[in-house]
């Protein structure tokens, strides 16, 4: 079984945390802590707790980047299987340049992160890899979904499909990444 099986089968079932680096954020060496996982994994929970524990900002990445209008009619472009590499480099360059310019303590959370920057981008900050399985991210999805149903009646799309939807993007687009980002850490520290 080679290592791609193993933390691949890991992620569908596992519930482990992976954390790099976290010490630069708590000593104050680094001024951002990236929180990445999947899909109803904990990650704004997580963040919330320790930016308000650290007296320290909260943003969540995703909605940063997809509530910016340049970026907003993107996200069905990303979660293709081929996303356009021009969306890519736009979105890394803004990314970038967003981190690059954090000047406070400030936690960033998203699981989209890991779409648009590299494990060496990551890599350049304190990282806490949240561990859900794909099966519990799908019934937070699934959750949530008909809570928002409730809330908003009109809403488009069931929430069978969308915690659909947002399973195989998991399985397909973040399951790739997360190994890619795990492997290029775990080799790194």
């Amino acid at each position: 079984m080679n290592g791609y099986q193993i933390v691949s089968e890991a992620l569908l079932i596992s519930s482990d945390n992976h954390s790099f680096n976290v010490e630069d954020w708590d000593n104050g060496k680094s001024k951002v802590l990236l929180i990445t996982g999947f899909a109803g994994s904990g990650k704004s929970t997580l963040g919330r707790y320790l930016a308000k524990k650290n007296n320290a900002k909260y943003i969540e990445f995703d909605g940063d980047i997809f509530d910016n209008d340049e970026f907003m009619n993107k996200k069905s472009e990303l979660g293709s299987n081929k996303p356009p590499q021009e969306t890519i480099d736009q979105i890394r360059k803004y990314a970038l340049n967003r981190l690059k310019n954090i000047k406070e303590k400030t936690v960033l959370e998203g699981a989209w992160m890991i779409s648009w920057l590299t494990p060496q981008d990551i890599g350049q900050y304190p990282v806490i890899m949240i561990g859900s399985s794909i099966l519990k991210s799908a019934i937070q999805s699934f959750t949530r979904r008909i809570k928002s149903n409730k809330k908003y009646p009109d809403y488009k799309r069931s929430p069978f499909k969308s915690a659909y939807l947002d399973a195989m993007f998991n399985i397909n687009i973040l399951m790739k990444k997360y190994n890619e980002l795990l492997r290029y850490l775990r080799n790194k520290s």
